[in-house]
């Protein structure tokens, strides 16, 4: 949750037209050093093309800044992305032999695995996605309810407003069930969901 807000914090500073252009090209570089740290490759990519597509232009072409060497590293992408792909397929080989012999339980675990790899690389899009088909080959109880946290809190964490409300409204059926833990929290990230999409009204409707 830490990194996340911070991630969001300089995306907000990035996005901010009335900062100055050294100041968004400043956040820029710190996001790419968060991503390199936390070996995060789908935010190191998405900065770098927003720094090459965006940031850079907005200085005149003999001052643009430079990407610090150390952050400038395609070789250190590359290597990631090969990584991160070889994993993704190690892992989709083992989900097509599930899904052959037709092992519902395997396959659910399967997908789980695969979302992992994706969070593990930043890339939180596919991991939903996959958490959603998991979801859909559950019937247990307990991993319905897993499933929808995962989806829940990974989409506030990564303002993907899509999966959020989505899962928040799944989640909504436990609420008045025999675990009000678990429906107090599907209630306040409901809530928090309206706020995040500008909707007040609704996010107070929530509540009372």
């Amino acid at each position: 949750m830490k990194l996340a807000n911070s991630i969001f914090r300089l995306n907000r500073v990035i996005d901010n037209k009335d900062h100055s252009k050294e100041t968004r090209f400043g956040a820029s570089v710190l996001l790419l050093e968060k991503a390199v740290a936390n070996n995060n490759l789908e935010l190191y990519e998405r900065v770098r093309r927003q720094i090459e597509d965006k940031i850079i232009k907005m200085f005149p072409e003999d001052a643009r800044p430079n990407i610090p060497a150390n952050l400038d590293d395609l070789n250190w992408q590359k290597k990631v992305r090969a990584t991160y792909e070889s994993e993704v397929r190690t892992k989709n080989t083992e989900l097509e032999g599930h899904v052959k012999n037709g092992l519902k339980d395997s396959i659910r675990l399967s997908l789980q695995d695969i979302a992992a790899v994706h969070i593990k690389f930043g890339f939180t899009g596919n991991a939903m996605t996959l958490w959603e088909k998991a979801y859909e080959n559950s019937s247990a109880e307990e991993d319905l309810k897993h499933l929808c946290t995962l989806i829940i809190k990974t989409g506030f964490e990564a303002q993907n407003i899509f999966f959020l409300e989505r899962f928040c409204q799944r989640g909504l059926f436990y609420v008045n069930q025999k675990n009000p833990e678990f429906g107090q929290f599907v209630t306040v990230m409901t809530f928090l969901s309206k706020l995040l999409n500008n909707q007040p009204l609704q996010a107070c409707q929530v509540l009372y």
